[in-house]
């Protein structure tokens, strides 16, 4: 490989970096303006869980517990299934099937996935789940969610079922899809925990991990940042494992612009949200919010914002 850096040190690099952020996000602000942002969120969760956790010493031991429920996907998308109608439309029961990674693929797939059915086979919905030891920590509770209800399968039956034209299938927005799944697997916490101050903390955890991993994206991509620059960021957030240094930088290099999708889209969900809530007050209801922003299916955020006001 001839340029084992972010793509900013390749000619052109940086303005092709601006163009995959804005393809990738959909949204219409700058790459620094999105910079400003993702601090902004980052800092206000930062202070959010800090606040929680250190006046509950059982609850701070329970945060930082590795332990998480051993129920069955199945179970978890049931489970899932019989909750989300108080804050999302009812869509009816949706077809699906839940299978496993092959071994000899487990090392290089995620640690779930959802396949998008075909336009002319939209019942066969199938989440696929990744066995790996790798994932074994990980809360697949509200992977599942990401993955399953509300997230991509739900949101998929949703657009379905509003008889799109068939050319929109092939239209991808990742900000929108991705930012979707990111924003209801942060609310998931709230389904899977009774303790909604611990629900809070551990949804402000995951928002600010991802935010970090978005700051070395657009660090390393957009401004050059060295490995030894990266670690320096890291190591002000207590992140000083080498390894994991290492996996962060090799992960934004070669996807540059990928975390993005996923935070930058999740932003834009919640500022429309709190745009949407501030103006409308006590008349501000969630679930007609997710009806509105479901509706318009697949789309920049310029434009699904334009709708969300035409909707109200």
């Amino acid at each position: 490989c001839k340029n084992n850096k972010g793509i900013c040190h390749l000619k052109n690099g940086k303005s092709y970096y601006e163009f995959l952020v804005k393809n990738y996000t959909g949204s219409s602000k700058s790459v620094l303006e999105l910079k400003s942002d993702i601090q902004s969120r980052l800092m206000k969760d930062m202070r959010t869980m800090y606040s929680i956790l250190t006046v509950n010493p059982e609850l701070e031991n329970m945060f930082y517990s590795e332990e998480h429920k051993s129920k069955s996907p199945q179970a978890i998308l049931k489970e899932l299934n019989s909750k989300y109608t108080d804050d999302f439309p009812n869509i009816g029961n949706i077809n699906y099937t839940v299978k496993y990674v092959d071994e000899n693929l487990q090392d290089y797939l995620s640690p779930a996935f959802f396949l998008t059915p075909a336009i002319d086979d939209t019942n066969n919905n199938v989440i696929y789940i990744n066995k790996s030891d790798a994932f074994s920590k990980q809360d697949i509770y509200t992977t599942l969610a990401h993955e399953g209800i509300p997230g991509h399968m739900y949101q998929s039956a949703f657009f379905i079922q509003t008889n799109p034209l068939p050319v929109r299938h092939i239209l991808s927005y990742g900000g929108y899809t991705e930012g979707w799944a990111t924003y209801v697997e942060f609310l998931s916490y709230f389904y899977e925990y009774s303790d909604q101050r611990l629900a809070k903390a551990l949804s402000c955890s995951a928002s600010y991990s991802l935010a970090l991993y978005s700051l070395c994206d657009i660090g390393i991509n957009y401004e050059g940042w060295s490995f030894k620059e990266t670690k320096d960021f890291l190591k002000n957030y207590n992140i000083t494992g080498d390894d994991i240094c290492k996996n962060i930088y090799q992960t934004v290099i070669n996807e540059p612009a990928n975390y993005l999708q996923y935070y930058v889209g999740y932003l834009e969900i919640t500022a429309l949200k709190e745009k949407v809530q501030k103006q409308l007050g006590t008349d501000f209801n969630l679930k007609d919010f997710h009806k509105s922003f479901l509706t318009i299916g697949p789309a920049d955020f310029k434009t699904v914002e334009k709708w969300i006001y035409t909707f109200y």
